[in-house]
Formats: C-alpha cells, sequence, structure tokens
C-alpha cells in the first residue's frame, strides 16, 4: 500500500516515513544528541552511542553494546529471525542472513553479503574494484 503523502520524507526522492520535521531518520529527522557539537541521532537518555547514549550489555563480563532485551547479538540481543526453528538475529525484514535479510553483491552472480561502506560490494569484490 503507497503511504500518505503527510508520512514521506520531504527530502528530494526520498520514500521513507517522516519521523520529525517532515523528515525521516536518515534526512536529519528525530532527535539529536545532546553532547555539545555533536548531530548524531540520540538513543537513550538524550545521547548518541559515541557520548553515553547506549546500554551495555546485561551479560557478566561483557561490555559490548545492548540490542534488545539487554543483551549484545552475540549474547542474544537484537530480533530473532522470523523464520521458523531460525535462533539467529534478523539484519533486515524480519530476516537474518541466511534467510535473506541483509544486503548482497552487486556484482551478477555473487550473493556474498555485501555494505554499504563497501558501495553495496562484498568485500572480495570491493577489494578488486579497489586496484
Amino acid at each position: 500500500t503507497p503511504r500518505p503523502a503527510n508520512r514521506v520524507c520531504k527530502f528530494a526522492g526520498c520514500t521513507h516515513y517522516v519521523v520529525d520535521h517532515g523528515l525521516c531518520v536518515r534526512h536529519g529527522g528525530g532527535k539529536r544528541c545532546s553532547a555539545e557539537g555533536c548531530s548524531s541521532r540520540a538513543k537513550h537518555f538524550g545521547r548518541c552511542w559515541k557520548h553515553g547514549g547506549s546500554l551495555e550489555c546485561k551479560a557478566s563480563g561483557c561490555s559490548n553494546r545492548a540490542k534488545s532485551r539487554g543483551y549484545c547479538w552475540s549474547h542474544g540481543g537484537g530480533t530473532k529471525c522470523k523464520t521458523e526453528d531460525c535462533d539467529k538475529i534478523a539484519i533486515s525484514n524480519g530476516l537474518c542472513w541466511a534467510h535473506g535479510g541483509g544486503k548482497r553483491c552487486i556484482v551478477p552472480g555473487c550473493r556474498k553479503q555485501a555494505y554499504e561502506r563497501t558501495w553495496n560490494y562484498c568485500n572480495s569484490h570491493f577489494q578488486q574494484y579497489q586496484k
């Protein structure tokens, strides 16, 4: 179903939902970190994760940032994959990487995991194109 026009980000070409002031999170909507000079998005306590706005994992001896239920990904935090009998953590669309969550490399025929930081290439193809 199409999104109502008043709920779509006003940034040119963007189709994401509005969070605040007519903008989605990617284009400046939502609360900002209260630390002086920081423009990152606030998570908890009015601060971004760099300035203390995250919770520490509840697992004994773990100092990673908690995702959901108070635990980091390594200790079971995050949303579980919605595929029946799968106990992995969902990456996107409620699915883990094995069941179709996350991005794939843009090279035809390559099914490896890709990242925005590698311009949607897998690490292998990104290194090839860097040369």
